[in-house]
């Protein structure tokens, strides 16, 4: 997950994280759809330290990283 040039799939981020994140993951995209209508984006912002993370956007907004 520290690879930039390795792009992780919806798999890959689901046995990196488990099945019981992934879950909580989703519930809070849900809770911020409801609210925000919520963009998400896959990027890999701040280098290796952090490695891939999703962005959430609302409009032009940046509301969070979830690494």
């Amino acid at each position: 997950m520290a690879d930039k040039d390795v792009k992780p799939g919806n798999v890959e981020i689901e046995q990196y994280i488990g099945a019981e994140s992934c879950r909580l993951l989703q519930m809070l995209e849900e809770m911020l759809n409801v609210r925000y209508d919520v963009h998400r984006e896959l990027g890999f912002p701040f280098g290796a330290p952090h490695g891939w993370g999703y962005k959430y956007s609302y409009k032009t907004k940046h509301l969070c990283h979830i690494f």
